[in-house]
């Protein structure tokens, strides 16, 4: 009998965090699943971690790749070999709710929905407190879907605000196998939300719930977080190959096309930061002041530099015990 679920958890040097990972996916009350671990090329403990996991425990099972290819082929790797009816992705260093799987699975059926996620609760990767969750769940837990166009507009990289490309799918497999569903091997930062973007244009219904039951590692040096040059120009091109296989709305191309324009704003904004820190100050000079509609995107930047700045500082300061007096 095939597992309803198969949990795929790629990860690059997570050491410290693939044991707790697996952990709580293991601690599902779903009962008939599976677990696909890949280890991206880690140079740390991961590989071995991950091996002894796959040994102690029949339903996980170990892929290691001996280069690192990035998260997009990682996860390929375990959707060759994943059996289950849906798919979950879990990131290495996050964790899930106990109910989470049943929960969604329950959301899923009764929206007849081919792909679903829930809030996140952001957690401090340095002290473990719940910072705050995604977007706000109400008192009351709600669900609702999301068009193709609106998916892009909520995951633009130049606006503010939460992306819907972190939020982690749960998703059936006959997308893989009816509509050649795969992630963009390209594409190092923002896989999952390319994979959901061609999934909704293949006619995939997407549900999402206000419920918060996954639990989203905040790290400084996490990959993720580290958004560089060579990880945007991927997202451009990716975007570029769906307008030209696409039959898209007008309302669709409008927003892939203003994505674009505001990946191609942050690579203006990243090259000038590179020019200034470099010294050359008079070839930022020229790119900003031909460049005009990057100057909100560099102020709204430098604002939110600035309060993560003071956020940890406030961390620091109240991590360390204060002297008493005598």
């Amino acid at each position: 009998m095939h597992p309803e679920v198969s949990f795929i958890i790629p990860g690059y040097n997570v050491e410290e965090f693939i044991t707790r990972a697996v952990s709580s996916v293991l601690a599902q009350t779903l009962q008939n699943f599976e677990v696909v671990l890949v280890n991206d090329g880690s140079t740390d403990r991961t590989a071995s971690i991950m091996a002894q996991l796959a040994a102690s425990d029949p339903r996980v099972r170990f892929i290691n790749l001996n280069e690192n290819r990035g998260p997009s082929a990682a996860r390929n790797a375990a959707l060759a070999e994943a059996t289950g009816e849906w798919l979950s992705v879990v990131d290495a260093d996050d964790q899930i709710s106990p109910d989470r799987t049943v929960e969604l699975l329950k959301i899923a059926l009764s929206t007849s929905a081919d792909i679903v996620a829930d809030n996140l609760e952001l957690i401090d990767g340095h002290s473990g407190a719940v910072l705050a969750t995604a977007f706000p769940q109400a008192r009351n837990p709600y669900h609702f879907q999301v068009t193709d166009s609106e998916y892009v507009r909520r995951n633009r990289m130049d606006t503010p605000g939460f992306k819907f490309g972190y939020l982690k799918p749960v998703f059936r497999r006959s997308l893989i196998e009816r509509g050649g569903v795969r992630y963009d091997e390209r594409v190092r930062i923002g896989e999952d939300y390319m994979l959901c973007l061609r999934a909704l244009l293949s006619g995939a219904r997407f549900i999402i719930t206000s419920r918060a039951m996954y639990q989203y590692t905040m790290r400084l040096n996490s990959i993720s977080r580290q958004l560089l040059p060579s990880d945007i120009s991927p997202i451009i091109e990716a975007h570029q190959d769906i307008m030209a296989d696409s039959q898209l709305t007008t309302e669709t191309q409008g927003a892939i096309i203003g994505a674009n324009q505001g990946l191609m704003r942050l690579l203006t904004l990243k090259t000038i930061v590179d020019n200034v820190k470099h010294g050359r100050l008079i070839s930022a000079g020229l790119i900003a002041t031909t460049q005009p509609a990057v100057w909100p995107l560099a102020v709204r930047s430098g604002f939110e530099a600035t309060q993560k700045r003071l956020a940890r500082l406030l961390r620091m300061s109240t991590s360390v015990p204060r002297s008493t007096a005598p």
